[in-house]
């Protein structure tokens, strides 16, 4: 039997997402590793460090949040996997981490659906996390490419370190930018975190959620969406699969493989749609109808015919009007809106491939894979595999 080998794992309990790491990092121990972990629960950079000092282990697991905690991983001959990337000089080392692009795709293209035409994002003061600048920065791109002004506000993080602002005084900061957004809009915060700061700004000053402002976090983080009034919608970055991979990443290294040459990305898991952007921004009576119309009955085999009966509106009329609003038609909304549900079902339950054909609206799994090959790019059954928690 080959020896155990010591690992080290310094990554925070804090905090939902750090907790999905474990919660993968553990599966992988299960299923392919003979390891001994040594671990201490901590908050996101607040690792005690005292036992690490004399530890004499095989490889790490780490979110390096400040340099302590990198001086303390630094050590000749012992793999590390990176799991946060905050220092630049940490990003030389081997990383697994999520797609930032891909979340702020989601981010976007959910409130985009919802009918905005204004936007806000909020996140840290650049450079404090460089991947969160690059969700913002995304962010804004995808949102200025539809032809949509995006305002930006970067403050402290005052749950790290040493901040140079007092929570009242970044509460007003926020309460401010907000206050002068147009209104409706739609925010997205870079993290859980900053989302429950904004939603403490806009009850300051009286601005509702979701109705006049709509606002979507990072993390799905489970004690921030309790707290949060309305709950927060937010998108699940699959924080299992990040600590599966890199778990499989750090035994390779341990093996002598040599490091890869690029940071490993993981996709993020998909949206979870709550009350705080449960709204649609839509002036036209008729359109914003015949959207929530599809919404709740897409998956019901529903035609254009019956949204026109629904609303009682001629078919130019309505295509012209969610033309303007959403960019697409009655037809492509109904599309979209089954896809969508194929893909959530697909990724979040173990329904038969068969089952969930019917249930997203498809009736066959012969239409469901060709549909979905085209607009997704892979077969229902390739995409249900990369859903799920594998090397």
């Amino acid at each position: 039997m080959p020896a155990m080998r010591q690992v080290a794992l310094l990554i925070e309990t804090s905090r939902g997402f750090g907790r999905g790491l474990l919660r993968g990092v553990a599966q992988y121990c299960r299923e392919n590793s003979n390891w001994a972990t040594h671990f201490r629960p901590h908050g996101l950079g607040d690792a005690c460090l005292d036992w690490i000092s004399d530890w004499r282990g095989d490889g790490i697991l780490v979110r390096t949040e400040n340099e302590r905690i990198a001086d303390a991983v630094r050590r000749p001959g012992v793999p590390v996997v990176e799991l946060l990337g905050k220092l630049k000089h940490q990003q030389q080392v081997p990383m697994v981490r999520v797609n930032d692009r891909s979340i702020a795709k989601i981010a976007a293209q959910h409130l985009l659906d919802r009918g905005f035409h204004n936007f806000g994002c909020c996140g840290y003061r650049i450079g404090n996390y460089p991947f969160l600048d690059i969700r913002v920065g995304a962010f804004r791109q995808y949102i200025e490419e539809a032809g949509y002004p995006c305002s930006m506000l970067h403050v402290y993080d005052l749950y790290v370190g040493k901040s140079r602002l007092s929570w009242e005084r970044q509460q007003a900061r926020i309460a401010e930018w907000v206050k002068q957004l147009p209104k409706p809009v739609g925010v997205m915060a870079v993290t859980d975190d900053r989302a429950f700061d904004i939603l403490g700004a806009c009850r300051m000053i009286g601005a509702l959620v979701p109705d006049e402002v709509a606002l979507i976090g990072v993390d799905n983080d489970e004690c921030i969406g309790q707290l949060t009034i309305p709950p927060l919608t937010s998108i699940d970055p699959d924080p299992p699969r990040i600590g599966y991979r890199a778990a499989a990443l750090l035994d390779s290294l341990m093996d002598g493989d040599p490091p890869p040459s690029e940071i490993i990305y993981i996709e993020p898991r998909g949206l979870v749609k709550r009350q705080s952007t449960d709204v649609l921004a839509v002036d036209d009576v008729a359109v914003s109808e015949a959207i929530r119309y599809i919404r709740e009955n897409a998956c019901h085999a529903i035609h254009v015919s019956d949204v026109l009966a629904h609303v009682r509106s001629s078919r130019v009329t309505l295509e012209t009007g969610m033309k303007r609003a959403i960019g697409r038609t009655i037809h492509q909304e109904i599309h979209r809106v089954r896809i969508e549900t194929a893909r959530q079902l697909l990724a979040a339950t173990n329904l038969p491939v068969k089952k969930i054909a019917v249930d997203s609206g498809f009736r066959t799994v012969q239409y469901l894979t060709r549909v979905f090959t085209e607009a997704v790019g892979i077969a229902p059954a390739r995409y249900r595999r990369q859903s799920r928690i594998e090397p």
